[in-house]
Parts: structure tokens; C-alpha cells; sequence
């Protein structure tokens, strides 16, 4: 679980305890920011963390980082400073690549393997040009989001977009990062 500037409490419900993981900048091994907004367990155990703010402030960077649980350390996913971006939400697709949401500047996917990292905006591809809150990747191969005014399909292997609108029965209705879900049934429910 993470808090606002606190960085991140990791629970060992076994035992009752607790450890603190905090962002230092003296520790280029420690978590990148003070700010997280999002978690991401991968289909091979790793832990994914994402942070930043929405709104400059060199103190909170973005960030994207890999937890490793047997040195209890993170690697960095983005190595240069980004003064302005927050990672939202976090997914994978079924070729293991890591998909996620900047509120600022759109969405991003990453192969952990080769660290090649491609950027999806209203520039180049045809996403919207309003803000993305939510992800999730469907058990049919598909990823969907939601943004303020759509909610989008996207097909990772072919990275084709289908947007869907109020021509298409959805309303506009401005909502927060991770407010969806996947259901059991694998139902997608985003919260207006």
C-alpha cells in the first residue's frame, strides 16, 4: 500500500509486520519518488511501481519502477528526470509487455526485456486527446482504458485503436485514475 509522500508499506499478513520502502536520493537502488499512485504484480511475480504528480514540481518525479524482492530494491524503468507526469495505472499484456498511463502525457508501453519503451498520444496513434485514468488487459488479448469522454480498445499485437464515444452510447463524464475494474467474469466496469 503507498500514501501520498510516504512511499511504500509492503504487509506480511503471516507475521503482522510491516516494511517502509521511502524514496532517497542518496540511494540510487531505493524507490524513485516520494508519490505513488499505482502497483502492478506482472505474470511472473514482479512488482511494478508508478508515481509522479500531475503538476511540475522537481520533488515528485514520474517514475516506473521493478521491485525485487530478493535485494528489496528497485530498478529504474525511466532514467532521466520527468518533472511532470504521474504514473496512473499499470498493466501487461499476454507478450509480457508493461502497458501504463501517464496523466500527463498519455500511454506508454515497455518491453521489460530489450527496456524499449514506445509512447501513444493524440500525435501518433488515434487516442483521444483528453486525459487516461484507467487500464486493464482483457483475457481476450485486448487492452481497454477509459478516458474523460471514451472508453478505448486497443489491440497490442497489431496496435490497432477503436475509440468509443457518445455516438457509440457512452457519456461524458470526467473520472479518477483507477476507478475501474475487471470482474470476475472479466466484465470491465469504469466509474463515472
Amino acid at each position: 500500500m503507498a500514501n501520498w509522500g510516504s512511499g511504500v508499506l509492503r504487509y506480511e499478513p503471516e507475521t503482522g509486520e510491516y516494511e517502509r520502502f521511502i524514496h532517497d536520493h542518496t540511494k540510487p537502488e531505493s524507490l524513485s519518488g516520494p508519490v505513488v499512485m499505482s502497483f502492478f504484480e506482472d505474470s511472473k511475480g514482479n512488482i511494478w511501481v508508478g508515481g509522479g504528480t500531475p503538476w511540475y514540481d522537481p520533488n515528485y518525479p514520474l517514475f516506473r519502477d521493478r521491485y525485487n524482492p530478493q535485494t528489496k530494491t528497485f530498478e529504474h524503468y525511466i532514467k532521466e528526470t520527468i518533472t511532470v507526469g504521474a504514473v496512473s495505472d499499470i498493466t501487461e499484456d499476454q507478450n509480457g509487455n508493461i502497458w501504463f498511463i501517464d496523466l500527463v502525457d498519455g500511454l506508454f508501453k515497455l518491453n521489460p526485456e530489450t527496456m524499449e519503451l514506445r509512447k501513444f498520444s493524440q500525435y501518433n496513434s488515434l487516442l483521444p486527446k483528453e486525459s487516461l485514468h484507467s487500464l486493464f488487459a482483457h483475457s481476450d488479448g485486448n487492452i481497454w482504458l477509459s478516458s474523460d469522454n471514451s472508453i478505448i480498445e486497443l489491440d497490442p499485437e497489431s496496435e490497432t485503436i477503436s475509440v468509443y464515444n457518445e455516438l457509440h452510447g457512452v457519456k461524458p463524464a470526467w473520472n479518477f485514475w483507477n476507478a475501474g475494474w475487471l470482474t470476475e467474469g472479466w466484465s470491465i466496469t469504469f466509474c463515472p
